[in-house]
């Protein structure tokens, strides 16, 4: 018999931490990841008829954390990023996606020897529900002189302005017919730091831990989002040398991502938004070595089920990247350059609550698929090559 899994919602990080309400969710899913911490998440709820209206008003943007067995350790969390309402054939959604309230524009005059930036201002009342949201745009080259190109601009950005300031919704038909549902999608809070850009002149090389800790305290978002004031959790990498200089239009995440994977010449790093702290509710960015450590177990004969290294029986809820997993009756995954080959280190896990199953994907040439309640997807890199390459969602 499955879980029961429930979400609760809170008010919108901006407003404040209150608890709104609490919901069960329907087919309920996620995907954790080593490098950013909660990724994503939906499900679907079951409400009282006639509150769509109700829940795109109140909770669009809200923080979430999902729940099964332990009321004061949550699977999940994060914020709503897109809910749909199917009312019969008709599908209305509202999404963050396309939302925003503040408008950078960079431009170039023509025989000019610096790139332009006009930023627009605040729409005060949508960042005051969702917190700062940017979106940065290249309008290319322009001629004349720069008061007549800057007019132009100007135009262009409050026009994009008031016609993105509050999210999108829409309505579709839909194939699906039937009672009345909401679906959720939820992003971790990492997802965030896409929505502003962080620039710094100047060409001086630090410290890499020190560069990532630069562009996280000066966020536009500041605490509302994770607790940005907190630096020790942000490891320092001496082997990695980072120029201050950054173009405005390159997010602070993608900025990081190129910091993150040049790890240190020798082991990877990960970094994300940790988990709130269950005494103080606090969430802060981490930088760090990638872990080593043996943390889950398994074996074939036992229908894969994962264990921790002493035999005790994992929740697949509760299985995270990040970690060592040893299959210790059959030898999987070895490159014959060394590595242990029972040994594979964790980069994404999926859960599904449907089928209570988990999928989890390595940096390691996994040849064995289970057949289970486990099913196994890899790309063909192990670290005995080196950095890990990027992976695609399965």
């Amino acid at each position: 018999m499955n879980q029961l899994h429930t979400v609760n919602i809170y008010q919108r990080p901006k407003q404040g931490n209150n608890f709104l309400r609490r919901f069960n969710a329907v087919g309920y899913r996620h995907r954790i990841i080593s490098v950013g911490g909660y990724d994503t998440a939906s499900c679907e709820v079951l409400t009282r008829p006639g509150e769509g209206e109700m829940f795109i008003e109140n909770f669009l943007g809200s923080r979430v954390a999902v729940y099964v067995d332990n009321p004061l350790r949550p699977i999940w969390e994060g914020f709503i990023s897109r809910i749909s309402i199917d009312v019969g054939a008709t599908r209305w959604m509202a999404t963050l996606e396309n939302m925003a309230n503040r408008i950078r524009i960079t431009y170039k005059r023509i025989g000019a020897t610096s790139v332009d930036t006009r930023n627009s201002s605040f729409n005060d009342d949508s960042v005051a529900k969702f917190g700062i949201k940017t979106d940065t745009i290249e309008a290319g080259l322009y001629g004349g002189s720069a008061s007549v190109a800057n007019n132009h601009i100007d135009q262009m950005k409050d026009a994009l302005l008031a016609a993105r300031n509050w999210p999108t919704q829409s309505k579709s038909g839909s194939a699906r017919q039937g009672p009345g549902t909401i679906k959720i999608e939820m992003l971790g809070f990492y997802h965030t730091l896409l929505w502003e850009a962080w620039h710094e002149g100047g060409s001086t090389e630090r410290d890499a831990g020190l560069a990532v800790s630069e562009r996280i305290t000066n966020l536009d978002n500041g605490t509302t989002f994770f607790d940005n004031t907190i630096t020790n959790k942000i490891e320092a990498n001496s082997s990695f040398k980072v120029s201050d200089e950054h173009q405005v239009t390159i997010p602070v995440w993608q900025q990081l991502l190129k910091i993150q994977e040049a790890g240190d010449g020798s082991v990877n790093w990960v970094m994300g938004v940790s988990s709130s702290n269950p005494a103080n509710g606090i969430r802060h960015f981490y930088y760090r070595p990638q872990s080593t450590t043996l943390r889950y177990v398994e074996r074939v004969d036992n229908q894969i089920t994962i264990r921790n290294e002493f035999g005790g029986v994992i929740k697949p809820w509760f299985v995270r990247p990040d970690a060592i997993l040893e299959t210790r009756d059959i030898l999987v995954s070895w490159n014959l350059k060394g590595d242990d080959p029972r040994r594979t280190y964790l980069q994404k896990v999926s859960y599904n609550a449907d089928n209570n199953s988990i999928k989890w994907s390595s940096e390691d040439d996994v040849t064995f698929n289970g057949t289970t309640q486990q099913s196994h997807d890899v790309n063909k890199t192990n670290r005995a090559f080196g950095n890990t390459a990027r992976i695609s969602e399965v």
